[in-house]
Formats: C-alpha cells, sequence, structure tokens
C-alpha cells in the first residue's frame, strides 16, 4: 500500500495558513489526480499530499518520462531531444559567464542521462554527476564516460569541492528541500555559483491553462516555485539570487505538451498560448514558464 506524506503547515515558511489552489491530474502513469496547496503568508504551492520517496518511483516508471530516458517518439519528444541539444551550448555559456570561469570542477545534481555533463567536460570541465535513477545513471556512465553517483554517494562527496553546483528542473522533485539546499551549501566552495533551473507558476501560461499547465506535473513535482518563493528559499540558508534567466525553449514546449494532455486539446489554442508565453517571457523573465535562477553566498 502506498504511503502518502501531508503537510499540515507551509514546507517553505512554515505558516499554518495553507489553503487548496488545484487539483491536478497525473497525465504521465495516469495514477489518478493529487492536489496543490498554497500557502497565505508566502505565496509557496506544493502538492499534499505525495508520495513518500519510497513510493513516489512509480510515477516515473513510462518510456514517455523524457529526461531519464532517451525516447524520440513522437514529435513532441523530438523536439524536446533537439531543444536539449541547443541549450546544451547554451548553458555551457552561461556557466562561464555568471562563474567567471572558462574551467573549473562542476557538479550537477539530477543529472539524468547525462548530456549537460558530457558538455561541459567537452568544454574542458571537470565534472561529477548525481543521478538517482538507475537506468539513467548507467546510461550517463556508459555513453559518456563520466563519474556519476547515486544520492548516498552524494553524501560522501567532498565539502566545499565545486565552483559550480547546476539543478536543472530537479529541486521541484525534491521530497526535503530544505536539506536539499543545505547539501548544495556543504558541497560548493566559497564564492562558488549556483544555478537552478524550475517550472514557473508564476508564468504567463501557468495563469492560462491553470490546474491543466503541464508543469505542475503532479505528483513528480512536489513543489512549484516562483521567482519570489525561490529567492525566499535561497535567502533562509544564506544565498541571494544574483541573476534570473527565461529558458526561451520551454514557453513552446509547455505550452503543447499542455494542450497535448489535456482534455478537448485545441493545436491552434496551443499555437497561441506558445507564442504568446514566448513574446511574454522574452520581455518579462520572471514570467517565463522556466527560468534558471544564479545564487551566490
Amino acid at each position: 500500500m502506498m504511503t502518502l506524506f501531508t503537510f499540515n503547515s507551509c514546507p517553505l515558511c512554515d505558516s499554518p495558513r495553507i489553503d487548496l489552489f488545484c487539483a491536478c491530474r497525473d497525465n504521465l502513469t495516469r495514477r489518478g489526480e493529487f492536489t496543490i496547496f498554497s500557502c497565505e503568508d508566502c505565496g509557496f504551492r506544493f502538492t499534499n499530499p505525495y508520495p513518500s520517496a519510497d513510493d513516489i518511483h512509480v510515477f516515473y516508471e513510462s518510456d514517455d518520462y523524457t529526461p531519464t530516458t532517451n525516447t524520440t517518439r513522437g514529435l513532441l519528444n523530438k523536439g524536446y531531444h533537439l531543444a536539449r541539444r541547443v541549450m546544451l551550448r547554451a548553458k555551457l555559456r552561461l556557466v562561464r559567464r555568471l562563474s567567471g570561469l572558462a574551467t573549473g570542477k562542476l557538479l550537477d545534481i539530477g543529472c539524468g542521462t547525462g548530456e549537460f555533463l558530457a558538455t561541459m567536460k567537452q568544454g574542458g570541465w571537470e565534472v561529477q554527476g548525481v543521478e538517482p535513477f538507475d537506468s539513467a545513471r548507467d546510461s550517463a556512465v556508459a555513453r559518456f564516460n563520466i563519474p556519476v553517483t547515486d544520492l548516498a554517494g552524494q553524501s560522501l562527496l567532498s565539502n566545499n569541492a565545486y565552483d559550480v553546483i547546476t539543478l536543472w528542473h530537479v529541486l521541484e522533485h525534491a521530497h526535503d528541500i530544505h536539506q536539499s539546499m543545505s547539501e548544495i551549501s556543504r558541497l560548493l566552495k566559497p564564492g562558488g555559483l549556483v544555478l537552478i533551473g524550475i517550472p514557473n507558476c508564476a508564468s504567463w501560461d501557468a495563469e492560462f491553462y491553470g490546474s491543466h499547465w503541464a508543469a505542475y506535473d503532479t505528483p513528480r513535482h512536489l513543489h512549484h516555485f516562483t521567482p519570489d518563493t525561490l529567492r525566499r528559499l535561497a535567502e533562509r540558508h544564506g544565498f541571494r539570487v544574483t541573476a534570473i534567466h527565461p529558458l526561451l525553449f520551454d514557453p513552446i514546449y509547455i505550452p503543447l505538451l499542455t494542450e497535448k494532455e489535456r482534455p478537448g486539446k485545441n493545436i491552434f489554442r496551443g499555437v497561441y498560448a506558445a507564442t504568446r508565453s514566448l513574446a511574454v517571457s522574452i520581455f518579462n523573465p520572471a514570467r517565463c514558464p522556466a527560468i534558471a535562477c544564479a545564487l551566490k553566498k
């Protein structure tokens, strides 16, 4: 029997003033509906209740879960992989620019099948990955000959060892966001850079689609950030947000994925939403459906 964990207070600010925000279907494994709550004090949204760390793996068991597989089945998956190839070089340039380093030591937490680490290695960086899923971790090691450990191995990594730590669409999956931030703080060199990529539920298309928005992705996404709530989390752990960058393929990908999965799908509505979301994101990065936030101590 599956164990569900329930929050009686906000996991970000500990306020007991939490209310139901919406209910979202599990569109990947079709295992029902999950509720999202919102904090009246800090505005943070979180899936509540959600499966325990021991049980949540069943909600990832699908060949259609693109981040941990190499499937190119279907037009959207093909588009995802094409966009990822373009974004890899952009992320390398972003890391170099924000860290001020041409090369260095980088840790990617939640590295998936290793493409980003391979790009950084080719760019001259010393790399290390952390990946909880066996199949993705094995693929990264076999294809790119890069060191990747599991979550237990992460605890054995040295203190103050990395110039840059990246989490690309990972923090929203963490069962304990405060433990995750504490671990990042332990592993980062003084003056180092943290880059956190997250879905942004303050985006235009999140408001347009409401509970159907694909990037809520319950119950795999346990926490639903905005630039403000990520800033609150960072400051609680001694970090400051120094920059916010839009991830400009997501304003196209997320609305089209949302339209594909929602009842009564309409491709014309999807194209409109993607076009509008991209335009809004270009002029206001804080309204982009996915953002990369740079943190420093």
